[in-house]
């Protein structure tokens, strides 16, 4: 069958006319899509930033202790410079597994972050199976403050430098007891590290926390311990400070000298305190928080803040941080196969 030609012109007219119509009609749409996109854009750019509410600063310890008091510290001019309350939140307990589990459920919206400390990296190298991974579960933003140890010997002990307390020890070797605040605490392997350095081997006698192994080292229940510098401060007719761990002697104890200069310069335990989040924080989040608390750890009323507490600003971040938590974990996870000390929870 030939089809009729004399519609053919008409049929092509009505197809032209018909793509005129929709080609007319896509283009308002168009523009009113991209309007859309653009004010959406225009009230995301102008939305106030972080942070518009309060922020939650976890803290694995309990309150009133050293940890609680650099949180604080921290608390008090993040709030400042950030304009909302940052509320510390005390969650004690499990060598701070309790708190850290908890920052790993939270949103990764910057409104809930945790001070946390060398039980980071401690935990990771003294458990059979870590209970994080450093790299994968928390987003890092700086570090905030060191902790020096100091070791320390009641006053019946006749050593009165950390060499004299070494050649005694080797000489008692296990009839000298030494206390620490739990299996795996900082104040546990620092002296673990003393004995791996220098081959010493005594009766390690853990205690819950550091208020009874102080009460119980001035007593003289036990020989030596491992302290924090403000646990020393007052206490030197009943105790006596051999050595500090930090590179320079801590204004506290201007008169004790440090390990190097005792003669044990690889002996620098230290307790570090880190400011961190859930995994993939907003990088703009993570920026913000990077440059307050870059202006926080160089004030002079933050140093002297850490000061009173035995502590010291220190601040590292970005690769510079990750290697120096490497680094750590590294030397404990050495530590914990020479001295063959695991983490139960």
């Amino acid at each position: 069958m030939q089809s009729d030609d004399r519609f053919a012109p008409s049929r092509r007219r009505l197809v032209l006319v018909l793509a005129s119509l929709l080609l007319g009609a896509q283009a308002p749409v168009s523009a009113q899509v991209s309007a859309q996109v653009s004010a959406q854009v225009s009230a995301q750019d102008s939305s106030p930033s972080y942070p518009v509410r309060p922020v939650r600063l976890l803290v694995g310890y309990p309150a009133g202790g050293g940890a609680d008091g650099i949180a604080r510290a921290v608390a008090h001019r993040l709030q400042a410079s950030l304009g909302q309350p940052v509320v510390v939140d005390n969650k004690p307990g499990a060598s701070t597994l309790i708190a850290t589990h908890e920052l790993m459920r939270a949103a990764p919206d910057g409104y809930t972050l945790m001070l946390q400390s060398s039980d980071l990296t401690i935990g990771s190298a003294m458990r059979r199976k870590s209970p994080w991974s450093l790299q994968a579960d928390f987003s890092y933003v700086s570090t905030v403050a060191l902790n020096p140890l100091v070791f320390v010997a009641n006053n019946a002990v006749a050593a009165r430098t950390l060499g004299e307390f070494v050649d005694h020890a080797r000489s008692k070797g296990k009839d000298i007891n030494y206390g620490s605040a739990g299996v795996g605490s900082a104040l546990h392997l620092g002296t673990a590290e003393l004995e791996a350095q220098t081959g010493i081997s005594m009766t390690h006698v853990p205690y819950r926390g550091g208020a009874p192994l102080l009460q119980d080292l001035m007593s003289g229940q036990i020989a030596f311990g491992t302290l924090t510098a403000v646990s020393v401060v007052g206490r030197e007719g009943r105790i006596h400070a051999l050595a500090q761990t930090g590179a320079t002697r801590h204004p506290l104890l201007p008169q004790v000298p440090t390990t190097a200069e005792a003669g044990f310069p690889k002996l620098t335990p230290t307790s570090y305190f880190v400011l961190i989040g859930p995994a993939r924080l907003p990088a703009d989040v993570v920026d913000r928080l990077k440059r307050e608390l870059a202006g926080i750890t160089a004030s002079p009323e933050y140093r002297k803040d850490l000061t009173a507490a035995g502590a010291e600003p220190h601040y590292l971040t970005g690769t510079a941080l990750r290697s120096y938590m490497d680094a750590d974990l590294k030397n404990w996870q050495a530590l914990a196969r020479t001295a063959n000390i695991v983490l139960e929870d």
